[in-house]
């Protein structure tokens, strides 16, 4: 899995890897 997806991937991609980076910032909107 690439940990950095700036182009090329869904933000849903995006969100899901801040969300496993960043567990103290990823609330579920």
């Amino acid at each position: 899995m690439r940990t950095h997806t700036s182009s090329g991937a869904p933000r849903i991609t995006q969100r899901l890897l801040r969300r496993v980076t960043d567990p103290t910032t990823g609330h579920v909107s």
